[in-house]
C-alpha cells in the first residue's frame, strides 16, 4: 500500500543538511574534549526548530550514527498525529520501520507509529517482542500485522483527577 504523501518524512534541504552535520560534528567534538558546546547545540536548535535537543544525545554518536544521520534527524519535523490511520496504513508503517532504511527515515517512522497507537512500547512489539506473547501467536517473530494488532488493541490509560474547589 503507498502511504499518503503527508505520512512520509519531508524532503530536507541539503545546504541546511550540511550547516547541521557541521554542528553536530561541534557538538561531538566539544563533548570529546570538554569543550563548552552550547553554542554549536543553540545554533542547531535554531536550524531546526527543535528546542528539545540535548547535548547528552551526541555524546555517543559515533556509536550508533553518522554526524549526517544525526542531522537529518535533527533536521525532519516531528511526526503527526494522524486520526484516520487505516489497518493497512498501520502494517506498511511497521513493514518500512522493519525493513532497511536510512536512520532518518527508521526514527520517522517508529515516531508516526508511536504517536498513532496507545501502546505504551511500540519499540519492544517490533524489536524485543514478548515471549508470552510469542507463545500465544504460536510464532518465532510476530509478522506485520501481529505488531499492529497488538499495539491497536492497547486501551489509553487516563488518569482522572479530582476536581477541586
Amino acid at each position: 500500500m503507498a502511504l499518503r504523501p503527508e505520512l512520509h518524512p519531508p524532503a530536507l534541504d541539503p545546504e541546511m543538511v550540511d550547516t547541521a552535520e557541521h554542528l553536530v560534528a561541534d557538538i561531538v567534538d566539544g563533548l570529546d574534549t570538554g569543550d563548552d558546546v552550547s553554542a554549536p547545540l543553540e545554533m542547531l536548535r535554531a536550524l531546526s526548530g527543535h528546542d528539545d535537543l540535548e547535548a547528552e544525545y551526541y555524546r555517543e554518536l559515533y556509536g550508533h550514527m553518522t554526524d549526517r544521520d544525526a542531522a537529518e534527524i535533527a533536521l525532519t519535523p516531528e511526526a503527526p498525529r494522524v486520526t484516520d490511520l487505516t489497518r493497512a496504513e498501520f502494517i506498511d508503517i511497521v513493514e518500512r520501520i522493519r525493513s532497511v532504511l536510512s536512520e532518518r527515515e527508521y526514527h520517522y517512522y517508529l515516531s508516526l507509529f508511536d504517536r498513532n497507537v496507545a501502546h505504551p512500547a511500540v519499540s519492544d512489539l517490533i524489536h524485543y517482542p514478548a515471549q508470552d506473547w510469542l507463545d500465544r501467536l504460536g510464532k518465532a517473530e510476530p509478522s506485520a500485522e501481529d505488531i499492529v494488532d497488538e499495539a491497536l488493541s492497547a486501551q489509553a490509560i487516563t488518569t482522572e483527577l479530582p476536581e477541586y474547589e
